[in-house]
């Protein structure tokens, strides 16, 4: 697929030069002789039960104890609080760099307007990353009869489900007002994707964002809602549409000779930033024979039959895990973003914040 923005080559080049940080990790770091026989691992998850990001890590859990030095016992704890950041306050402030503590995260945590935010507590340069989920593909839906009033300002405004203003995917939404004349307003409050989803089945909201297909399926095969536009996965050294909509364009396709100068510093940081889904980490200073230990053992996970058939199975047909380097490349380069595209970014959740809505607005 031809790569057509100046935005979107500098996302590729972005994308780069994260894989140039996560081959620079230091080879020599081997795990030690780590033993964790008859330790109990508690594996913390910062969102609630039942979420894609509690699906995910319940997955890896039992498949991480299995290739762990000394096959550990892992119990699972639900710590949901101010979209993940409770949980990873709590893994940096409060527990013991002695691996028996670990964090399951999603992308929206690793947001550098959440990272700087005065109730993050954390450093995101810090953590231990042993690997991840990759997104299968972010896209946004719309309901197909609220398509007629996405950019038509005489109609009442297509209303967007969402978390908190902070979930990745729904920003692509924001771009659209920013750049493409979207008619919208904002519903917060979701406590998920599912909610999210189920919202616009219902009819209570017109438009959101999820990854996952399986759960939307019969939606559009009945013509009930419709993809219009899609963050798209890193591919081969390029960016590229999902399999399953390869007619729905990327994001950056969308905004193609329309963004100032500000927004495409910024979209050079956010489209990379979308291609971790669900990560793993280690809290602040654990060991880098820890680390090592822990990143040797996703590795196994990442490529054992029966996880990759299970995840492909409950999740998405495209399921796929990240190395512990790779999350840590692309975390680093969001924690470290240029003020530019800090404030840019701010400004966009400032222009979620103003058109925001209640659900009667709808009505």
């Amino acid at each position: 697929m031809r790569i057509a923005s100046t935005a979107f080559r500098g996302c590729v080049r972005v994308l780069a030069a994260a894989a140039l940080i996560a081959v620079a990790w230091p080879a020599a770091t081997r795990a030690a002789d780590i033993d964790l026989q008859g330790q109990t691992i508690k594996f913390v998850i910062g969102l609630r039960p039942g979420g894609g990001t509690d699906l995910q890590a319940r997955l890896v859990g039992p498949f991480l104890t299995k290739y762990l030095p000394g096959n550990p016992r892992i119990i699972f704890n639900n710590m949901p609080g101010a979209g993940g950041m409770n949980a990873l306050n709590y893994i940096a402030n409060a527990v013991k760099p002695d691996g028996t503590t670990i964090i399951a995260a999603s992308a929206s945590d690793l947001n550098p307007r959440q990272l700087h935010s005065e109730q993050a507590k954390y450093d995101a340069n810090t953590l231990g990353y042993f690997g991840g989920i990759a997104p299968a593909g972010t896209f946004l839906m719309i309901r197909k009869d609220a398509l007629p009033r996405l950019t038509d300002h005489a109609k009442p405004p297509v209303v967007v489900a969402d978390a908190d203003g902070l979930r990745s995917g729904v920003m692509m939404a924001a771009w659209g007002v920013l750049y493409l004349n979207w008619n919208l307003r904002w519903v917060l409050g979701y406590p998920g994707t599912s909610e999210m989803v189920l919202a616009v089945q219902r009819g209570e909201a017109d438009l959101t964002a999820t990854a996952g297909i399986g759960h939307i399926k019969a939606m559009i095969e009945s013509g009930q809602i419709t993809p219009i536009s899609q963050i798209g996965i890193f591919s081969e050294g390029k960016i590229v549409r999902r399999q399953a909509f390869p007619d729905v364009p990327l994001i950056t396709e969308l905004l193609e000779g329309k963004m100032d100068a500000e927004g495409a510093e910024a979209m050079r940081t956010w489209v990379p930033g979308n291609q971790i889904g669900k990560w793993f980490a280690l809290p602040p200073g654990s060991s880098p024979e820890l680390l090592a230990t822990f990143r040797a053992a996703f590795e196994k996970v990442g490529q054992d039959p029966e996880f990759t058939r299970i995840g492909q199975q409950q999740i998405d047909p495209d399921f796929n895990t990240m190395s512990g380097p790779d999350v840590e490349a692309i975390a680093k380069l969001l924690a470290n973003a240029s003020p530019e595209s800090q404030r840019f970014m701010e400004t966009v959740g400032d222009k979620i914040a103003s058109l925001r809505a209640t659900p009667a607005a709808k009505q």
